[in-house]
């Protein structure tokens, strides 16, 4: 789930609280998987001092995370 939830809000460029009504789930566990995320990332040297925010890469808005090819329990 946390991988699912981070690729479409920092990837794909989706709101907390469109995910948390795709996934059927509250904002704040939206949230939680996001700071989890960060920090795991941050631990792994893969990002450094600073924030993250905003999409990484191209928004694809689609409506569904199988529309962007993310399967669901993935994470």
């Amino acid at each position: 789930m946390q991988r699912t939830v981070t690729t479409l809000h920092y990837f794909e460029g989706w709101k907390i609280s469109d995910i948390a009504g795709s996934l059927g789930i509250a904002e704040s566990t939206v949230r939680a998987h996001l700071v989890h995320a960060r920090r795991r990332l941050t631990d792994f040297g893969v990002l450094g001092f600073g924030s993250v925010s905003g999409p990484v890469t191209r928004s694809v808005r689609a409506g569904t995370p199988e529309a962007c090819g993310i399967q669901m329990g993935a994470g």
